[in-house]
């Protein structure tokens, strides 16, 4: 999966992102896709990495710096 992560095609990136066998490398990378909808398949698979997660929430697309704090309590919470 991880050299489809970077295919031309967005449909493709899409699949891989959705996927939960997506390493969190792959995720990472996709993260900063240019596609909205490959970002927020990004943000729904439970493998992301923390870290690609606060990166979209930071991002002005995902609600900027309240979204960070946002996501730093609720790692607190679930113990990230």
């Amino acid at each position: 999966l991880a050299h489809l992560a970077e295919d031309a095609d967005p449909d493709v990136r899409w699949e891989v992102a959705r996927n939960r066998a997506a390493t969190p490398a792959a995720l990472a990378l996709l993260a900063a896709d240019p596609d909205p909808a490959v970002r927020w398949e990004v943000a729904q698979n439970p493998a992301t990495p923390p870290a690609a997660l606060a990166a979209l929430a930071a991002a002005s697309y995902y609600g900027g710096p309240a979204a960070v704090e946002a996501l730093k309590a609720l790692g607190g919470a679930v113990g990230w």
